[in-house]
């Protein structure tokens, strides 16, 4: 049950990054993360 809790807890936490790419300041900062990653 731990596990699913991490994993629950990791996708909100993504979730929460994507609401903030909404803003300007933090879209580029995420175009520039998403480049690095690939």
């Amino acid at each position: 049950m731990e596990e699913t809790f991490r994993a629950y807890s990791h996708h909100r936490r993504r979730r929460h990054l994507r609401d903030r790419l909404r803003t300007p300041a933090g879209r580029g900062r995420l175009r520039r993360r998403r480049a690095d990653g690939i």
